[in-house]
C-alpha cells in the first residue's frame, strides 16, 4: 500500500507528464519547428511517438494511484 510520499511523488510526475503531454501535443497541432519550417516526417513520427510514451506513463500512473491523479483525463 502506498504512503502520502508515494502518492505525492506520483502527482508531482503526473503534473509533469501532463504538462510535457500538452507541450507535445500543441507542437504536433502546429506541425512546424521554431524557424516556421514544415516538420519533417522523422521527427512528426518521433513526437508522436515520446508522446504515447507519456500517455502509457500517464495511465500506468493513473492506474496505480488513482487517489493522486484524481479524475483528470489522460
Amino acid at each position: 500500500m502506498p504512503d502520502e510520499s508515494d502518492r505525492e511523488q506520483a502527482r508531482l510526475l503526473y503534473a509533469l507528464l501532463r504538462h510535457e503531454a500538452d507541450e507535445l501535443t500543441r507542437v504536433l497541432d502546429a506541425d512546424l519547428t521554431r524557424r516556421g519550417t514544415p516538420r519533417s516526417t522523422t521527427e512528426s513520427r518521433r513526437l508522436a511517438r515520446d508522446l504515447d510514451e507519456i500517455r502509457r506513463c500517464l495511465a500506468a500512473l493513473a492506474a496505480r494511484f488513482p487517489e493522486a491523479v484524481g479524475t483528470e483525463r489522460h
